[in-house]
């Protein structure tokens, strides 16, 4: 084989080598652009209005109201708006159904998402999977903020595992929030390790190289 070829064949293990390093991304859960629509619910009686499509579960309960106030939650141009007037306080629950495996190359996980409006109320949030409490954020107030929060071990197994993803959210009387996609961020850092087999290919290239020079010296 001659040295073009060899050099050839070293350059392309290389190539092998530096695209196997790590590599972080984002697995959307829901970016809220589809399923665009108003969920309200008009009574005070301990029970939410709900409305389902193919990617959500959207939930709107009244916890209380004042005769002029207002309160509902709409899903409109990829955002997410809860909208609480003076005297009015609510909770809104979004779930989703993960599928298994929906982060089976993830070494690391987090949660983010980013509140986009809130106003002068504090407000809660909280994620579950399958009734299980997961974390719990309190949304600081007048803020535009992106948000994370890092998966455990035993968290990232257990979403991995699939099953019903819900997001409760509640606040002070009054309370506003936006909110635009909720996603997971990954990384997979396992695969930093090189294959022994693609090294030893490298390794063998350079050898060949090596002595190729060598004897053309010689």
């Amino acid at each position: 084989m001659n040295t073009k070829k060899m050099l050839a064949l070293a350059m392309f293990a290389f190539g092998l080598f530096f695209n196997a390093r790590s590599y972080a991304g984002i697995i959307v859960i829901d970016d809220f652009s589809v399923g665009q629509r108003l969920v309200k619910d008009n009574k005070v009686n301990g029970s939410a209005v709900s409305a389902t499509n193919t990617v959500r579960t959207l939930s709107h309960n009244l916890l209380s109201l004042d005769p002029s106030a207002q309160s509902a939650v709409k899903i409109s141009y990829g955002k997410l708006d809860i909208n609480n007037g003076i005297g009015a306080n609510s909770e809104v629950t979004i779930s989703w159904l993960l599928k298994s495996g929906v982060l089976s190359e993830a070494s690391n996980a987090a949660f983010d998402f980013t509140a986009v409006k809130t106003d002068g109320n504090p407000a809660n949030l909280k994620f579950l999977l399958n009734n299980a409490e997961l974390v719990e954020f309190n949304i600081p107030t007048n803020t535009d903020k992106s948000m994370s929060f890092a998966l455990t071990p035993d968290q990232l197994l257990a979403i991995n595992g699939g099953g019903t993803l819900a997001l409760e959210i509640n606040g002070a009387s009054g309370w506003d929030l936006g909110m635009d996609a909720v996603s997971f961020s990954v990384d997979n850092q396992a695969a930093n390790v090189p294959e022994p087999a693609l090294m030893g290919l490298v390794g063998i290239s350079l050898t060949a190289l090596s002595f190729v020079h060598k004897k053309r010296r010689g």
